[in-house]
């Protein structure tokens, strides 16, 4: 179950820094997705480290800004957590 998780969050995170979507519904949409997926599994990562869920939580929710998104730093948090969270790199994959 936190497989997919950590990988919408990643997809989002992505998303809004790299990817300039053409509508602004688009851009709201992602922005919503990416929270929606972080909230579902932050208190896991929250139980392993709350400075790494606090970096999670303030690059996906509502309202953060797009150009100060940092997929690296997401990425990372997520990173260092898989042994706590129970999964591996190599289920979660790559973008």
């Amino acid at each position: 179950m936190k497989v997919p998780l950590v990988q919408g969050a990643l997809r989002y995170a992505y998303i809004r820094q790299f990817e300039t979507p053409p509508d602004p519904d688009d851009k709201q949409g992602a922005e919503a997705a990416g929270a929606a997926f972080a909230a579902a599994i932050l208190q896991w990562v929250a139980n392993c480290s709350v400075v790494e869920a606090d970096i999670i939580y303030d690059n996906l929710r509502v309202g953060s800004q797009d150009a100060d998104m940092d997929f690296a730093a997401v990425k990372s948090a997520f990173e260092r957590n898989h042994g706590c969270l129970g999964i591996s790199c190599g289920q979660v994959g790559g973008i």
